[in-house]
């Protein structure tokens, strides 16, 4: 696969279908806003990519972040000292990691965020790599009786069935915060296909994470029809694989993606600094006109 020439940046895919590693650009301080918009084009081409040797200040990570859209700053997670935006991820051996399942952030939210940079700072000596999956080919690769189904159908999305029983909603208050979660973020329900806000390209949005239930459906029909979807997500020549390096970068198309953050480094540390970025109300795609009518 040949590299993508950019005026300002190099993008080389990592796969045919998703990543791409973006080099010749230091983003380490504030820079020009034309590199953050090459870097978004090249985002919403791979889904997702990826930067390395990136020493990033709250400062840089911030202006990178504004980009792509306002900083939104997470219900659960804590912050950074100062800087609200910026969300703590860390595991180490008193708190073991517990993000090791597939999903797309924040979806219980009405207006998910767009995209997310994670920055490492803390990496284990092996392991501790995240994985992600394009929705959209994991929707592309359906017969199309499936996508007609799924394109008529939607899901309920709900925060406390994602962090009921973790240690982080513990942190954060235990009951009080499940308490506060259910007036202020209350179950939301998105369609099961969605048009990407960018580029329109339909794709699956579920995830085994935030996805609590299919909305019409019984109990029995609902989980059989989420488990498939949740096992084909995991289909290998949907992913790729990135292995961290110290301030190494990772953004990606929260529309398009699913990830995963291996657990394998455990009990070593593992410390990462993320901001979430823009927000879109997902929207049901429109299949093509020879699909639909099939």
């Amino acid at each position: 696969m040949s590299a993508e020439t950019y005026r300002h940046i190099t993008a080389r895919p990592a796969s045919p279908i998703i990543g791409a590693y973006v080099e010749d650009v230091d983003v380490s301080s504030p820079c020009d806003p034309a590199i953050y918009e090459e870097i978004k084009q090249a985002l919403w081409r791979h889904h997702v990519v990826f930067l390395r040797n990136q020493p990033m200040t709250p400062a840089a990570h911030k202006a990178l972040a504004s980009a792509f859209g306002p900083m939104v700053p997470h219900e659960i997670f804590p912050s950074l000292d100062g800087h609200k935006e910026i969300s703590i991820l860390e595991a180490n051996r008193d708190r073991p990691p517990e993000n090791d399942a597939w999903h797309t952030d924040v979806t219980f939210r009405e207006t998910p965020v767009l995209a997310s940079i994670l920055h490492g700072l803390t990496i284990p000596p092996s392991g501790g790599d995240t994985l992600f999956a394009s929705q959209a080919a994991a929707f592309d690769a359906l017969s199309p009786p499936w996508q007609r189904m799924l394109s008529e159908l939607e899901a309920e999305h709900d925060v406390v069935h994602a962090f009921g029983e973790t240690n982080v909603l513990k942190d954060a208050g235990g009951e009080a915060k499940i308490a506060e979660l259910r007036r202020t973020a209350p179950p939301k329900i998105h369609p099961m296909v969605i048009a990407h806000p960018i580029t329109g390209r339909p794709g699956i949005f579920v995830n085994s994470v935030f996805t609590k239930r299919i909305i019409g459906l019984s109990k029995r029909e609902s989980d059989a029809i989420l488990t498939t979807l949740f096992d084909m997500i995991k289909t290998p020549e949907f992913q790729v694989r990135f292995t961290w390096e110290p301030n190494s970068i990772a953004i990606w198309d929260n529309f398009g993606t699913q990830h995963y953050a291996a657990a394998d480094y455990w009990p070593a540390d593992r410390r990462m600094h993320r901001i979430t970025v823009g927000t879109a109300k997902p929207t049901a795609a429109r299949l093509p006109q020879q699909l639909a009518a099939e």
